[in-house]
């Protein structure tokens, strides 16, 4: 994959995420709005039973979709990560990756170890902060 490829889902990932967790959110608040509406009419005394039964027939199926809809909108919405999540990821691990492969590394000196940590730590915190 190619750096614009990269660069377009890094950016992508982000909104993604933000879909599933409105995703989740819908989903409970249907599931919560289905309960409280059936709650409500369950005391209503001029229903019968065959009206009852339409009701439950008629939004059952709503509430399964929403019930399967919720957990799986909450996982996936975890295992996403978030922009600067995604940078990190990427530009960790290809410091990682250089840094096993590059054996002049070793070599450097204890003080030039600690400036890099730290402007990465930095660079860390900026994106964090955005």
């Amino acid at each position: 994959m190619n750096s614009y490829a990269q660069l377009y889902w890094l950016t992508r990932l982000d909104y993604l995420q933000g879909c599933f967790i409105a995703l989740a959110i819908v989903s409970g608040i249907g599931i919560i709005a289905y309960h409280i509406y059936g709650a409500c009419m369950a005391d209503v005394n001029c229903w019968d039973e065959s009206e009852k039964r339409e009701y439950r027939r008629k939004y059952k199926w709503k509430v399964n979709v929403a019930g399967i809809l919720l957990p799986f909108s909450v996982l996936i919405a975890c295992m996403i990560p978030t922009r600067n999540e995604a940078l990190v990821i990427m530009a960790g691990g290809s410091v990682m990756e250089y840094a096993k492969k590059d054996t002049s590394l070793q070599k450097l000196p204890y003080q030039a170890t600690e400036i890099i940590s730290q402007m990465m730590d930095e660079k860390i915190k900026e994106l964090k902060e955005k």
